[in-house]
C-alpha cells in the first residue's frame, strides 16, 4: 500500500536544496518531540521537509532555518523506528554522510540507581525482544511468561544473532555527559513528592545526569517496586 501524506515530497520553503543537517534528533511519540519542537531555540520550525516512508502520523522532518539541526518523529515499536529510519537515511532530501543522531526519549530506571527525571547517557543498548518463552497456556505450572533464554547472572545465551547488543560510541558519550557538568535540571514539589514513596535513596533523590546502559523491547512488562 502507497503511503499518503498531507503535503507533497519536498521542503516547506519549495526550495530543491539538499539539506545537510550536522545533528537529528530522533523521538518516537509526539509528547518527547515535543520537549524539543516546543523549547528548542533556534526554532526547528524553520523548514519543513515531508520525506516518504516516514509514519504517516509523523511524515515531517523539522529543521532550524540553516538546516544544521533538524528533528524527526519514528512513531512507537522497533517496526516503526526501523523503517522510518531506513526512509530517512535513503531520503534524497537529506545528506546524512555527516551526521550525529541524538535519540531523546523516555525510559524507566531501576530506583536503586536514579529517580524520575534523570537523564541518562547509555553506552550499550541491550535487545531484550529476543527471548524465547513459553505461554502461560503451555507451561506446565502456569503463572504468564516464563522466559527460557535470557541475558542473566552473566550467563551467554546459547543462541545469538549478532544484534542483541549496540555499542554508542564512547568518546562522544562521554563528551555529552561532561557537557551535563553543573546543569541543574527541572524540578518540581509535585516529583519530589512522588520519590518520596520510595525507600532507596536513588529513587528519593533529586534528578541528575548518569553514564549507564540500557534496554530496549516492544513488550512492556511493569514491576512496581519499593513503595512503602
Amino acid at each position: 500500500m502507497r503511503q499518503r501524506h498531507s503535503a507533497p515530497p519536498g521542503r516547506s520553503d519549495g526550495s530543491s536544496d539538499i539539506i545537510k543537517p550536522k545533528v537529528i534528533i530522533v523521538a518516537m511519540f509526539n509528547p518527547e518531540a515535543d520537549a524539543f519542537l516546543k523549547n528548542y531555540t533556534p526554532s526547528l520550525y524553520g523548514i519543513n521537509i515531508t520525506v516518504p516512508g516516514l509514519s504517516p502520523r509523523c511524515p515531517r522532518v523539522y529543521c532550524t532555518a540553516t538546516g544544521e539541526v533538524c528533528h524527526t518523529t519514528t512513531a512507537e515499536a522497533e517496526i516503526n523506528a526501523a523503517a522510518s529510519m531506513s526512509a530517512l537515511v535513503y531520503s534524497r532530501l537529506l545528506d546524512l554522510t555527516e551526521i550525529c543522531f541524538l535519540i531523546g526519549g523516555v525510559s524507566g530506571i531501576n530506583p536503586n540507581y536514579g529517580t524520575a527525571g534523570t537523564v541518562t547517557f547509555p553506552r550499550f543498548a541491550v535487545q531484550l525482544g529476543l527471548q524465547y518463552e513459553i505461554d502461560s497456556g503451555q507451561s506446565p505450572s502456569g503463572g504468564g511468561f516464563r522466559r527460557t533464554k535470557q541475558f542473566k547472572n552473566n550467563l551467554y545465551p546459547e543462541v545469538i544473532y549478532g544484534t542483541e547488543v549496540f555499542e554508542l560510541n564512547e568518546a562522544l558519550r562521554k563528551r555529552a555527559f561532561l557537557a551535563t557538568s553543573g546543569v541543574k535540571l527541572v524540578d518540581t514539589e509535585e516529583a519530589a513528592k512522588y520519590r518520596r514513596l520510595y525507600q532507596m535513596a536513588a529513587a528519593r533523590a533529586p534528578p541528575s545526569a548518569t553514564l549507564c546502559d540500557t534496554g530496549t523491547a516492544d513488550t512492556t512488562k511493569l514491576i512496581f517496586v519499593g513503595y512503602e
